[in-house]
This record gives C-alpha cells, sequence and structure tokens, in this order.
C-alpha cells in the first residue's frame, strides 16, 4: 500500500496578515536590516547584542563602545531632523552611529551627504550597514 506524502496545512486568506505601511516601512523593514547587520558583525567575530537595555538602540557593541541605530527613512531630510532633536540611546555610546540599509544609498547616492547636512551635528557618525560592518573590522583590529 502506498503512504501520502504529508502536505503542509494551508493557510486560508481568512487567517493571513499583512501589516500596514506605516509598520512596514519603519519596523518591519530595518528589523530585517538590522537582523542582517548583527547576524554579519557575529559571523565576523564581533560580539553584539540585538536590541540591548530594553531597545536603547538596534545593536550595541559593547567592547567596541559602539551603539548603531539603523533607520530606513526615505527622506534622509526627515531622518535627520528627527536627530538634530536628539540622539536617543546612542547618547549612552562613546561610538554613535546612525546607519542605512546599502539599499537605501545606492537608490539615492547623495544619502549620506543630505543626512548629514540635516542633522547638524558632528557628534554621531552616518554610514551604511556595509560602512559599519568594515568600520567595526577595523576598530576590532585595532583594539586586538
Amino acid at each position: 500500500p502506498s503512504e501520502a506524502t504529508p502536505q503542509a496545512p494551508s493557510t486560508g486568506a481568512s487567517e493571513m496578515l499583512r501589516t500596514t505601511r506605516g509598520i512596514s516601512q519603519y519596523w518591519v523593514d530595518p528589523g530585517i536590516d538590522e537582523v542582517r547587520l548583527y547576524d554579519e558583525l557575529t559571523a565576523l567575530g564581533i560580539e553584539a547584542q540585538l536590541y540591548p537595555h530594553r531597545d536603547r538602540v538596534d545593536i550595541e557593541i559593547d567592547a567596541l563602545g559602539v551603539g548603531i541605530d539603523l533607520k530606513s527613512y526615505a527622506s534622509p531630510e526627515t531622518l535627520g531632523h528627527h536627530f538634530k532633536r536628539g540622539l536617543g540611546g546612542l547618547e549612552h555610546y562613546e561610538h554613535r552611529w546612525v546607519v542605512i540599509p546599502d539599499w537605501r544609498q545606492q537608490a539615492t547616492p547623495s544619502y549620506l551627504d543630505r543626512l548629514r547636512s540635516a542633522m547638524e551635528r558632528t557628534d554621531a557618525q552616518c554610514m551604511t550597514v556595509s560602512g559599519a560592518l568594515d568600520h567595526a573590522a577595523s576598530m576590532k583590529a585595532r583594539n586586538a
């Protein structure tokens, strides 16, 4: 007698949920990049913590004194004005990194320059995810 191949239970449309544009834009999409950055940092042997101190920042690299806040705003000016008002949890760190996804910089090559200009502050560094990985690896090598 032949056995039927087990099938995954089907999910009907009434059981599926979709986030709103705002939730997706400000929570889900950046969260994917945050987890990816965290995974890549740990793969480099950098001890990092995701959402430390009840989400003070997105990623903390305690040994290097780094706090990372990863954002994905369509407008660098809107994001810059957010940080112009205050750095939030980044205030607790010696090295304060505002990080944007690489794809955001590729889509708008002037993004980082416009972000820095709108922030009007020099106590935080702005960079892409790949730039953050490079910078963290360099800091780790200097401190080794």
